[in-house]
């Protein structure tokens, strides 16, 4: 994305509110790895310990429990020591000390022998502690409201974790279900903003009604009137049946607007008008009212587009929620995981050995230091990955994933830029070009930023790159083949064609053909 989402317009997730000062807020600790795989994902909430007192974390303490679950369980793990390691605050900064009797303790930074200082920094975005070289924490400093939240919810449908940020979420999602309002959902790609419109659906007060989902971006323009509100027999060459309409399919229910941004401007005062009055005007037929949810998605910075009109802007965020991206919530990441995993995947467990286990602690570890430019998306491509491979692939995923930017930095909370690329197209071989530009669904921004290269730069390689082509390359009757072949549908047509859906109908506007 290009706009940060902490500011006035959207609610406000885990980056405001902060922890002003050493000792402010709740200490949360969440279980990313243990060789028993459903202790994955439990957490403890507790008060910072006062001047002078501090907490103790090893072996038989604290106690860690998924929410709701009841009492719940120390880490028990015997290669973790029962010497615990303390976490306390004195003359104003964080110190984590090991006794000299305890196991090994790890942070992204290496081995801590004796203290280790803090900045509040650090506590506030988190911080990996690996333990007996079997388990690995999550620590993070959070305001008191978010641990409430975290306490309240527990994993809701799909949309998984434990975090204090995906808290918020489940408890935003219920206040504006509650309200019935539009509401406007801003992340980056492959965050979940699909899954969230289907939770406040679910919970909204049209939850028994329809929820139908469409992706702007794939909708032509000349069609977009007649996709979205309908179109009468006879309205226009070619309409030889008359359609209800994106808006009245989903009348009583639901309707999700994927991809808002990429919106034909012809058709937006149309969008404004069904979305401040409820009355769509049907193509070639009379005006008619309609009574649903308008859920709408975007990873573009709506106000810096020229072609997106301000009304309908302000229109859209009347309610406004942003997803955080994976690299905010780590702490999930290990739940998320053994949650695509698919059941015959390799997993630790109580028959796994020593060298297993210590493989799946490594591969967590990197995962915590990754970026997740793909965001949950992207881990879910892992996952499959890791289903058709074995235990000892492992470090051939790991690899693989220092394409990223921010591999191996822990804590790091930028994604890759595309004007501030700091890889060089050399460094990727052609199949993991391929790669990010298949997992990217052939869209080059995107590809870009998992690449931290520039558009640019990325343009340049396809050129050299055998069977791939700009849209504006294919030839005329290619692209109609395809969308023949494809019964009409753009996605289907640009995937068999190797490049995006916006970049097929561009193509073919530049052709004047209908589609």
């Amino acid at each position: 994305m290009n706009r940060d989402c902490s500011d006035d317009t959207t609610l406000p997730l885990e980056r405001q509110n902060p922890t002003a000062k050493p000792g402010a807020g709740v200490l949360c600790l969440t279980i990313v790895f243990h060789p028993d795989p459903a202790r994955i994902g439990q957490n403890v909430r507790v008060e910072m310990p006062r001047a002078g007192r501090a907490l103790s974390i090893g072996r038989s303490e604290p106690v860690f429990a998924h929410p709701g679950e009841g009492a719940g369980l120390a880490l028990l793990d015997p290669h973790v020591s029962r010497e615990a390691f303390t976490l306390s605050v004195r003359r104003g900064r964080w110190l984590l000390a090991i006794p000299p009797n305890s196991s090994t303790l790890r942070t992204p930074a290496g081995r801590v022998e004796g203290e280790l200082p803090l900045s509040t920094e650090q506590m506030e975005q988190g911080l990996s502690l690996t333990l007996g070289e079997r388990v690995l924490l999550h620590l993070r400093v959070i305001p008191h409201d978010h641990a409430v939240a975290t306490h309240s919810f527990r994993n809701h449908g799909e949309l998984l974790g434990n975090s204090p940020a995906m808290a918020v979420l489940r408890e935003a999602i219920q206040r504006f279900a509650e309200a019935g309002g539009d509401v406007l959902l801003r992340g980056e790609s492959g965050t979940g903003k699909e899954l969230v419109a289907r939770a406040l659906h679910r919970q909204g007060v049209r939850s028994t009604g329809p929820f139908i989902a469409v992706n702007i971006a794939a909708v032509p323009e000349e069609l977009a009137a007649a996709a979205l509100f309908g179109v009468v027999r006879g309205a226009y060459t070619g309409a030889d049946s008359a359609r209800p309409g994106y808006f009245r399919e989903a009348a009583g229910g639901s309707l999700f607007l994927d991809e808002i941004g990429d919106v034909a401007p012809v058709v937006q005062p149309q969008l404004l008008r069904a979305l401040q009055e409820r009355e769509i005007q049907v193509v070639g037929g009379a005006t008619q009212s309609v009574d649903l949810t308008v859920i709408s998605a975007t990873d573009a910075a709506l106000d810096e587009g020229a072609n997106f009109r301000t009304a309908l802007r302000h229109r859209l965020g009347q309610l406004e929620l942003c997803l955080p991206p994976l690299r905010e919530r780590r702490e999930d990441i290990g739940t998320l995981l053994f949650h695509f995993l698919a059941p015959e995947a390799p997993r630790p467990g109580p028959d796994a050995s020593a060298e297993d286990i210590c493989l799946w602690l490594t591969l967590m570890e990197h995962f915590m230091a990754y970026a997740w430019p793909g965001n949950v998306r992207e881990l879910r491509n892992v996952a499959q990955r890791l289903t058709l491979g074995t235990v000892r692939d492992f470090v051939t995923i790991r690899q693989s994933l220092d394409l990223s930017v921010a591999a191996g930095k822990a804590g790091s909370d930028t994604p890759p830029r595309a004007s501030q690329p700091i890889r060089s197209m050399s460094e990727y071989s052609n199949g993991q070009v391929q790669e990010a530009l298949e997992q990217a669904n052939w869209n080059v921004s995107e590809a870009a930023r998992h690449l931290a290269v520039s558009r640019q730069a990325l343009y340049r390689r396809l050129e050299t790159l055998p069977n791939q082509r700009r849209a504006e390359d294919i030839p005329r009757q290619e692209l109609e083949r395809a969308l023949r072949l494809a019964d009409g549908d753009v996605s289907r047509a640009a995937r068999e064609l190797r490049i995006s859906p916006a970049a097929m109908q561009r193509g073919l506007r530049r052709r004047n053909q209908p589609i």
